[in-house]
């Protein structure tokens, strides 16, 4: 608050007040600071990146992406801007896009444990053995659930048997598919890893 006193108009100093008022929970005094940093410096990579994250804890993923992208076009090496499209396109279930941003994040700042982590995470994600499993990525796990209920219902209504009874078969196979394949296949490529 001093420097800010002595320097009102300094888009670092407006940004990282942001962060400050952001962890405490004032996501709106944040986005008054965020955008009068953008108005002094529309191009300022830190800025760009500090919209891009109170868009983000605001749920505009779409202006926390342009953002993103805005401050990957003025510096391509900035690990957070890529953690950030990263983390965006895994909560769509983008899973190919998450892990190369990710992926990219960690190798640029290995010392960030949790860009290491979600690299880690996002490759397991994106793994050829888990294509079956994105659609729970992509919509999540209720709606795949009801449909999957509902697919089964619809079957024993209108099938002849026995195509119910391998529906069944094939839908607890699924489900025991994603319960298992995640955590055997993340343990899998751990120990594999170079």
């Amino acid at each position: 608050l001093a420097a800010l006193e002595q320097a009102p108009d300094s888009p670092p100093l407006l940004s990282l007040y942001a962060h400050i008022v952001a962890s405490e929970g004032q996501l709106d005094k944040a986005e008054r600071l965020v955008e009068r940093a953008l108005q002094l410096a529309p191009e300022d990579p830190d800025v760009l990146r500090t919209a891009a994250e109170m868009a983000y804890l605001q749920g505009r993923d779409s202006e926390a992406d342009r953002h993103s992208r805005d401050a990957l076009a003025l510096d391509p090496d900035d690990p957070h801007a890529h953690a950030l499209l990263g983390v965006t396109a895994a909560e769509r279930g983008r899973v190919r896009p998450a892990a190369g941003h990710l992926r990219t994040a960690a190798e640029l700042d290995p010392a960030i444990e949790h860009h290491a982590r979600a690299a880690r995470l996002s490759e397991v994600a994106a793994h050829l053995l888990l294509i079956p499993l994105w659609p729970i990525s992509r919509f999540g796990q209720g709606p795949v659930w009801i449909a999957g209920v509902l697919t089964l219902i619809i079957t024993n209504q209108v099938a002849p048997s026995p195509i119910p009874g391998i529906v069944i078969i094939v839908w607890l196979a699924y489900v025991a598919y994603s319960w298992i394949a995640p955590p055997l296949l993340e343990r899998w490529l751990e120990r594999n890893r170079p």
